[in-house]
């Protein structure tokens, strides 16, 4: 839902339908906090009893005012993307383990996607790729348990490079069985 708020921001002030959309946007946040970190069940009912009625009424609202906007306009783009976009935007009303938005797997990949940005401004080609080579060790490093990932990886020999001795830390992880 956040990306689809987005655009309304840029009206709140000067257009009052815009206004009126973000504060029920806000309402299901609210809501919505209430209810983040317990059970699917739990949220799923609570989004049932509370979230559905100010969903039905938004979508009502959205389809009044539509027509009020030049089909041109910036506002009327907003509306209509929200409207053709309904039904992946209310996911979240048939599962309580579907997040409202995606701000948590956005968060989760920026850090690839800004280092993949980066690393186009290597000085040479064979730099960028091993930039590449280091930045995808690191970030695995940091989505799997970090000191296994790397020990494993870097125990590994590279192509007629020295192999890196972790004996020290191999120990413990023989006796977890990796």
């Amino acid at each position: 839902l956040a990306h689809a708020t987005r655009p309304f921001i840029d009206f709140a002030d000067k257009e009052p339908a815009a206004a009126e959309i973000l504060r029920r946007f806000a309402a299901i946040y609210r809501i919505e906090d209430t209810v983040r970190g317990q059970s699917p069940e739990a949220r799923l009912a609570v989004r049932r009893a509370e979230i559905r009625p100010i969903l039905d009424e938004l979508h009502a609202y959205l389809m009044a005012n539509k027509r009020r906007f030049s089909v041109k306009g910036k506002m009327f783009k907003a509306i209509n993307y929200v409207l053709s976009h309904w039904d992946g935007l209310t996911r979240f009303m048939d599962d309580g383990r579907v997040e409202l938005d995606t701000n948590v797997v956005e968060r989760c990949i920026k850090p690839q996607a800004l280092t993949r940005k980066n690393s186009l401004f290597s000085a040479t080609h064979e730099g960028a790729q091993n930039w590449a080579v280091i930045a995808s060790l690191l970030l695995g490093a940091l989505s799997v348990s970090g000191a296994i990932f790397l020990i494993l990886e870097l125990d590994r020999p590279f192509d007629g490079m020295i192999q890196i001795s972790s004996d020290p830390l191999r120990k413990p992880l023989e006796s977890l069985g990796l």
